[in-house]
């Protein structure tokens, strides 16, 4: 059974901090701009802003999302940790801020295939233009779903590099069978003047997840939770 080293998790939960989808696309761009300009608060870290702001198509190390109407802020990995608390405590400083009602959440995770399968719930998974021009097209509801498994199973790959693993797919074989699928009638904007459909999954694969996870398009805006089964949750 494979495993990998362990990765760090962190996610604080400003119950402080209300807000909306609107004001989070807010909220990020403020954080952007205390974090390019006080950049040497960041010590070692040598483009903290990068790690915040994630302009490439890797998989974001820092996300932001809602959690019971207030911020949430996520990262992955020694240094996204490293500059996450160093953005609050700048926050702190530059806002007078004091937070009486703040969740902290810490998880050591291990990529792990397991010797049976594991129902997950994902939430509002965003896909790509070319992708939602397939699944137009598609057929039947049992291509639907065989395009929808597929593009969960390319989204683990931008996770993997981010952890440092190189999936061998001759040793360890990826299953994903999808379960069930709704498509959201809304369309959801993730950057100026362009949006996005999302879908709700229930899938099963042979991947241990973390119970901290988000795949897709725009996890960096909080869309694609992914939960265990038997977690309690509502998004289906």
């Amino acid at each position: 059974m494979l495993t990998t080293p362990k990765t760090k998790i962190l996610q604080y939960t400003l119950y402080d901090l209300k807000t909306s989808r609107g004001e989070l696309i807010k909220f990020m761009s403020g954080t952007f701009k205390l974090v390019e300009t006080n950049a040497g608060e960041f010590n070692t870290l040598s483009e903290p802003l990068a790690l915040f702001h994630n302009k490439t198509h890797h998989y974001s190390g820092i996300q932001f999302g809602i959690e019971e109407g207030a911020v949430s802020i996520r990262a992955y990995g020694g240094q996204e940790i490293k500059a996450l608390k160093t953005w609050l405590k700048l926050y702190k400083k530059h806002h007078a801020f004091k937070p009486r009602n703040m969740q902290t959440i810490e998880e050591r995770y291990s990529l792990e295939f397991l010797p049976g399968l594991q129902q997950y719930r994902l939430s509002r998974f965003l896909v790509n233009r070319a992708k939602q021009k397939q699944l137009s097209e598609a057929k039947n509801a049992e291509e639907v779903k065989k395009i929808l498994a597929d593009y969960v199973v390319a989204n683990f790959f931008p996770f993997f590099n981010h952890l440092n693993y190189k999936h061998n797919r001759q040793r360890h074989e990826i299953t994903v069978n999808l379960l069930h699928y709704r498509r959201r009638q809304k369309l959801y904007a993730v950057f100026k003047g362009v949006k996005r459909q999302a879908y709700d999954l229930v899938f099963e694969t042979n991947l241990s997840l973390p119970r901290l996870f988000r795949m897709g398009e725009a996890t960096a805006m909080g869309f694609g939770d992914v939960v265990r089964e038997g977690y309690q949750h509502n998004l289906l």
